[in-house]
C-alpha cells in the first residue's frame, strides 16, 4: 500500500468529503480499491482532487485502476462483438414471400387479358373485383411484414393523398403555435438554463440575487432559472451547460467555477467563485 493512501486513510473519510466534496461511497472505494461502482473518467478526476488537495503521490492506486477498467472495457467490447454477430445472423424472409405474391399476381393478371383479349372481339367489361381483392390481400401482408421489421414504409395509394394533406394542415397549426409564442415571449428573457453531466457530480449554486446556497449530487441534469445571475462550483469538468437549447461543453478532470451573468456563461477561479457567494460552499 502506498505512503499516500495511507496518510488520506489517517485523515478520514469525513474529513475528505467536507473538504474535497467527493462522496464518502467513492472514497470508501477508493480506500478499498473497489472500482466496480466507478467509471474510469471518474477514478482519475477523484485521484487528481486528493493528489492536488494533500499533496500525495497515487501512482501505484491510480495503475491498478487503469489495469481494471482496461480489462473491464475489453469483456464488454467483447461481449458486444457477440451480440452482433449472433443478430446478423437471423434473417428476415416475409419480403421474400411479399416478393412472390406480387410475381404471381402480375403473371395472373397478364394470363387473364390474355385469354379475354383471344376470346372476344369486341371490347368487354372487366371484372375487377378478383384483381382488387388481391391488391387488398398483397397490401395487408406487406403492412404487416414493414410493421415487424420496424420500417414502417406505406403502400403508395391515394389514401396517401389525403395523409399528407392532413400532416400539411397539423404541420401549419403547429407553425402557427410557434409563431403565436414567439410573438408573446419577452424579447430579453432566456429560455433554458441546464446543467447536463456525462457523469455523476456533485455542485454547489448561489443564487447572486440574493445570495442564497444550495449543492446537490445528481447525474441526470438540473435545472435553474435562466434569468437569474449563479455562481457554480462543481466536483469535476465533465459537464455541459445549455442555454437556449446550445449546450456548451467543458471536459476537465479538475473541480470547475462558472459564473452565470446577464444571460452569458464564463469560467471563474475558486477565489471569485468563493468571493460571489461570500464563501467557499
Amino acid at each position: 500500500m502506498s505512503i499516500g493512501l495511507d496518510k488520506l486513510k489517517s485523515i478520514g473519510v469525513q474529513k475528505i468529503h467536507e473538504t474535497t466534496h467527493i462522496s464518502t461511497k467513492y472514497i470508501q472505494a477508493i480506500f478499498h480499491e473497489n472500482f466496480e461502482d466507478m467509471h474510469q473518467v471518474q477514478f482519475l478526476g477523484f485521484l487528481s482532487i486528493l493528489e492536488r488537495e494533500y499533496g500525495v503521490e497515487l501512482e501505484g492506486l491510480r495503475n491498478r485502476g487503469l489495469e481494471y477498467f482496461g480489462t473491464k472495457v475489453k469483456y464488454n467490447r467483447e461481449a458486444e462483438n457477440y451480440k452482433t454477430f449472433t443478430q446478423k445472423k437471423k434473417r428476415n424472409f416475409k419480403p421474400i414471400y411479399i416478393s412472390v405474391v406480387l410475381v404471381l399476381f402480375i403473371l395472373f393478371s397478364f394470363v387473364s387479358i390474355r385469354s379475354l383479349s383471344s376470346s372476344y372481339s369486341e371490347t368487354q367489361v372487366v371484372d375487377n373485383r378478383v384483381i382488387e381483392s388481391a391488391k387488398n390481400n398483397i397490401y395487408a401482408v406487406s403492412n404487416e411484414a414493414n410493421i415487424s421489421n420496424e420500417q414502417n414504409k406505406t403502400v403508395v395509394t391515394n389514401e396517401q393523398n389525403q395523409t399528407a394533406i392532413i400532416i400539411d394542415h397539423a404541420q401549419l397549426v403547429k407553425d402557427q403555435n410557434k409563431t403565436i409564442a414567439a410573438k408573446d415571449q419577452k424579447p430579453d428573457a432566456a429560455q433554458s438554463f441546464k446543467i447536463v453531466p456525462r457523469y455523476k457530480v456533485w455542485v454547489g449554486f448561489v443564487d447572486l440575487n440574493t445570495s442564497q446556497k444550495s449543492s446537490k449530487t445528481f447525474s441526470d441534469e438540473l435545472v435553474l432559472d435562466p434569468n437569474k445571475d449563479w455562481a457554480l462550483s462543481f466536483g469535476h469538468g465533465f459537464v455541459g451547460i445549455e442555454i437556449n437549447g446550445v449546450i456548451k461543453d467543458f471536459s476537465k478532470k479538475e473541480r470547475l467555477h462558472l459564473l452565470y451573468k446577464n444571460k452569458e456563461l464564463k469560467e471563474i477561479s475558486f477565489d471569485e467563485y468563493k468571493a460571489l457567494g461570500k464563501g467557499a460552499l
